[in-house]
């Protein structure tokens, strides 16, 4: 937002041949910005807010980032303005001041203006919060206001909610193109559960992302972590009555989330043709309870995900690369063509560890024909003997290799080679293109400051 209204003031301060035009092109003065005063962005302002809604044309866009407090600049753009919104982004630190500005939506907007909304509380006590207890949920109490701000959501095509809930049972979904939850709090999977019977309404759902979503199951069950407890013996994995049909579902992608809420989204959402992308962490081998999680075998995250045709398996920062994991998991989403890591340091056992043997089709724990790897932000250890890592491209039938990040040269003091620069000494390792013939090319990247999965949109 503050990059783009920058670089609409510099326009219009070229000349005045430029100002006469970028004024009197209503659509470059559609994003309404409003900043709370504490931010460091002091030339927007509640009269650069102000000037913008002046010279916009009847659509507009609010990017609105909050402190504890509805200004009154987005006061008076929500309440005289509303019926003008297609979209709003709101950020904020106090459930409050969402439930104040949605109110001044649903008043003075109606059902089919509003298009886009992404709402986002960015509250410091969330982690503390998120350990054992509900999210906050817009308008818990105000009956008048939820009814509102349900039919609100019904007609629209795009939404975005982070850390915040919205009450699920009576929602539909008719219109949505595109769903994103991250970091939410369900509570107990009876509440998952009511989200997924919203979701059966959204028949024309293309992207549907779930990230770092928590819901947690009943008391019992698994508690020593061997894979003997794999039993489903409590109320863990209870699923709807009837599956989940998304006829125009193009990507669905989970990261960040417990087994049990990996099993209860894909056991009730039905298979389609549609790309399934799994980024996992460390919360791959554990069953959320309420106060604490509870660690579980391999089986789990295999049921988890059986049925289903994985395309991408994602390991962040957030996941442990220890060998044995590497090994395991892959073995358990065998359907997988795409694996993307980042922010990992990869050594020499790690590599063997992603190696595929001869006789890896014959084994329970065979790894996964990728046709695609991409490491992104990983440093590489030792550069001095590229077998280990020779051996693991050339171990699948690659199409696509995609590598950006450092390695480190022991035989130089461990010093480390960044893909900044190009890096013109000889060494084999430059050959390893050659050992594949399915692979076709190699691109040599820049660290990235993004997540694989980012990169993907």
């Amino acid at each position: 937002m503050v990059n783009i209204y920058r670089a609409l003031h510099h326009i219009v301060g070229v000349c005045s041949v430029w100002r006469e035009a970028g004024l009197s092109h209503r659509a470059l003065w559609s994003l309404i910005p409003t900043l709370h005063r504490s931010s460091d962005c002091h030339f927007i302002t509640e009269k650069s807010t102000r000037l913008c809604l002046e010279r916009a044309g009847s659509e507009l866009h609010l990017a609105a980032k909050l402190k504890h407090y509805v200004d009154s600049a987005t006061e008076e753009a929500l309440s005289l303005h509303g019926s003008r919104f297609r979209t709003i982004n709101i950020q904020v630190s106090d459930l409050s001041v969402i439930e104040e500005a949605l109110a001044l939506v649903v008043d003075n907007s109606a059902p089919g203006l509003l298009t886009d909304l992404s709402v986002w509380l960015d509250s410091d006590d969330s982690d503390e919060r998120s350990n054992h207890s509900a999210g906050d949920y817009i308008f818990s109490e105000d009956t008048s206001h939820r009814v509102a701000l349900e039919q609100i959501i019904s007609s629209l095509c795009v939404l975005r909610l982070r850390s915040v809930n919205i009450h699920m049972v009576n929602l539909s979904f008719k219109h949505l193109v595109h769903l994103r939850l991250q970091d939410m709090v369900f509570g107990h999977e009876i509440h998952l559960h009511d989200f997924l019977r919203a979701l059966a309404s959204a028949s024309q759902l293309r992207e549907l992302e779930i990230i770092s979503v928590i819901a947690w199951t009943g008391d019992g069950g698994i508690e020593d972590g061997s894979e003997d407890s794999d039993d489903d013996d409590d109320d863990a994995f209870n699923q709807l009555e009837h599956s989940v049909v998304l006829p125009g579902l193009q990507r669905l992608f989970l990261e960040d989330l417990y087994v049990n809420v990996i099993r209860t989204i894909l056991h009730t959402i039905a298979t389609g043709p549609y790309g399934l992308e799994i980024s996992l962490t460390d919360k791959w081998h554990q069953v959320k309870r309420r106060r604490t999680a509870s660690y579980c075998g391999i089986n789990r995250i295999r049921s988890a995900v059986q049925g289903h045709d994985v395309g991408t398996v994602m390991f962040g920062a957030r996941f442990s690369m220890l060998d044995t994991h590497i090994t395991l998991v892959l073995s358990a989403i065998p359907t997988a063509t795409t694996l993307h890591i980042d922010d990992q340091y990869i050594t020499p056992i790690s590599l063997r560890a992603m190696t595929r043997t001869r006789n890896a089709s014959s084994s329970r724990f065979a790894l996964p024909k990728f046709r695609a790897i991409h490491m992104s932000r990983c440093l590489i250890e030792s550069i001095k003997n590229p077998t280990p890592f020779k051996k693991m491209i050339a171990s699948y039938p690659l199409e696509e290799f995609c590598l950006g990040g450092a390695l480190t040269d022991e035989g130089n003091g461990g010093e480390e080679i960044d893909f900044d620069e190009p890096d013109q000494r000889p060494s084999p390792l430059y050959n390893t293109a050659r050992l594949s013939s399915t692979l076709t090319w190699v691109e040599v990247i820049s660290k990235l400051a993004k997540n694989p999965a980012q990169s993907q949109k």
